[in-house]
Order: C-alpha cells, then sequence, then structure tokens
C-alpha cells in the first residue's frame, strides 16, 4: 500500500453523514467571483458509550522519518490546554506526510463546550471551489484545500481553508501513544477523523422523500460524490 496519497487519491474512501450550517464564497477560474455559493457543512462525531473497544492503529511506516509534503498551520481560537494543542499537533504531522499540496491549509480550530456531552467534535471546510484554474472536472464542487492544491495557489486569499471544533468537557485522552484507558476517547483520532473532512472526505449526498440528491442546494455535485457508488 501506498504510504502517501495525493488529495485526490484520498476523495474515493469515506462514507460519513452531514449536518448543514452557513454559506461559503467561492473562487473561479482566473480569479473572477463566481455566483454559485456552496453551504459549509461541518460533519460531527458523537460518542458511543456502547461501542466496543477500538484497535490501534499506527502512523504509516515512515511516519517521522521523511520530509513532510503540506504545511498545515492551526490558529488555536480559545483556551487550549498544552496538551490538547500537543496531541492535535501530532495529528497534523501525520496528515502533513499523508497529503501533497505546495500551499499552506490553515485550520481554525476551537476547543469549547459543543452543549452535547455525547459529540466529541466537528469539521468541515470553509469554502469551495468550482471551475477553477486546472480543475479535473467543470461543474464540479472541490473543497478549498483541495482546490488550492489543485490549483497551485491560494485561491481563497488569508480565509482559513478547514474550521473544526472539539468538546471542552469530554474526559480525553490526550496521549500519542495509541494506549488509550477503556474509558476515554482518543483525542488524537478524533483530530485525525474530522482534519480529514476538512481536506474533502464530504459529501452532499442527501436522501428527502425516498429521493436522493446531491449539490448542497446547487446543480452541482462536490468531487466526493462523483466517487459515490449504490450499495445493495
Amino acid at each position: 500500500m501506498k504510504q502517501k496519497f495525493s488529495f485526490l487519491s484520498l476523495m474515493a474512501v469515506l462514507t460519513i453523514a452531514l449536518i448543514w450550517q452557513g454559506a461559503a464564497g467561492i473562487v473561479a477560474a482566473d480569479d473572477k467571483a463566481d455566483p454559485l455559493s456552496h453551504p459549509i457543512r461541518t460533519t460531527y462525531i458523537t460518542y458511543d458509550p456502547d461501542a466496543e473497544p477500538g484497535r490501534f492503529v499506527p502512523p504509516p511506516a515512515n511516519f517521522g522519518r521523511s520530509a513532510p509534503t503540506a504545511n498545515i498551520e492551526v490558529n488555536y481560537i480559545g483556551s487550549w490546554p498544552a496538551n490538547a494543542q500537543s496531541a492535535f499537533e501530532y495529528a497534523v504531522t501525520i496528515w502533513e506526510q499523508l497529503v501533497v499540496s505546495s500551499v499552506t491549509i490553515n485550520v481554525d480550530a476551537e476547543f469549547k463546550d459543543l452543549g452535547d456531552p455525547f459529540i466529541l467534535g466537528g469539521a468541515g471546510a470553509l469554502d469551495y471551489g468550482i471551475n477553477f484554474t486546472n480543475a479535473p472536472q467543470p461543474g464540479v464542487w472541490y473543497p478549498i484545500a483541495l482546490a488550492n492544491s489543485i490549483a497551485g495557489s491560494d485561491l481563497n486569499g488569508s480565509t482559513s481553508e478547514i474550521g473544526a471544533q472539539f468538546n471542552s468537557t469530554f474526559d480525553w485522552y490526550y496521549g500519542t501513544d495509541g494506549n488509550t484507558p477503556g474509558d476515554k476517547v482518543d483525542f488524537v483520532s478524533v483530530v485525525l477523523h474530522e482534519i480529514g473532512h476538512g481536506l474533502g472526505f464530504s459529501g452532499s449526498m442527501i436522501v428527502q422523500g425516498g429521493v436522493g440528491y446531491w449539490g448542497s442546494g446547487t446543480q452541482f455535485p462536490d468531487i466526493y460524490d462523483k466517487f459515490t457508488v449504490t450499495f445493495a
């Protein structure tokens, strides 16, 4: 198995549930404003007290021995304990060796009471691109970190690419060794999972009245949707 993946090869893996919020501005080809807009989606993960014990999956074999292929910078918003930041940075260094981008990926990360003790955290892209320079497929939405990587330029300027929030009231395990006690949840694993949503592991598929739709209220699919197949 390859130890490094481009953004495009990462798009065909996960199935997720979506919670809708807000709206994002779009950057189009040649830096011209696109009249369309794509809603921002924050994908949350919740705690299941009845879940089977987890299994530790170590980082890739070459982790820490090769140069990063992307730069992810985190803007820590609110009061972050030092051990929570350290665990977050550890997760970031793993992603920096899995994705490839010449454009810095900025993450706005909040650590706060999310109002529900069972919500662990959530994340998503803060912007989307469509019909930008070098876009592999026309009429398809790309989460902005992926769009920047493909375009080879910072299409959204000073705006962060990913927004994430994590529950400060949860009893986390902040270690980076994978030896998570049975009564705790591994913070590194949750951060890895949520950053993945922000990078592009997120589609627009919904079902209403027995009919499936894509496009987040527009006529165009997300790139993730293009890899979605019917399960039977």
